[in-house]
């Protein structure tokens, strides 16, 4: 099972060096501004990806090489686990008035648990 792993992590890592590679060696050659530009835009359509998501790779390869570029799960360790009062609070919030929308009970715990912190100091 790792070695599959292994192998689809580095068959992602060697697509994204595909699609990032135009710009690399326009950046290692000097290239003007605007070119580099163009080649981005390129890559971006390409790969249907975001800005964001280019610049978080081509970042990563310059930092870590090709190893940079393989796919890294979010969850690194335990998942992360909502408090149980927490949730209770927040279902408390929302049968106090039911057209309380998410937004605005994560609002609302989020000034509660700023309050305590202020109060804690």
């Amino acid at each position: 099972m790792e070695n599959t792993s292994n192998l689809n992590q580095n068959e992602t890592a060697l697509e994204r060096y595909r699609i990032i590679s135009p710009v690399l060696s326009a950046i290692a050659e000097n290239a003007d501004r605007a070119k580099i530009i163009m080649l981005k835009s390129e890559a971006l359509q390409e790969a249907g990806i975001s800005r964001k998501t280019l610049s978080q790779w081509l970042d990563r390869y310059v930092k870590e090489g090709f190893d940079g570029l393989k796919y890294k799960s979010t969850t690194v360790g335990a998942k992360r686990k909502i408090p149980s009062e927490l949730v209770h609070e927040a279902i408390q919030l929302r049968l106090e008035v039911p057209t309380r929308s998410i937004p605005q009970i994560i609002e609302i715990l989020e000034m509660e648990l700023s309050n305590q912190k202020s109060s804690d100091l």
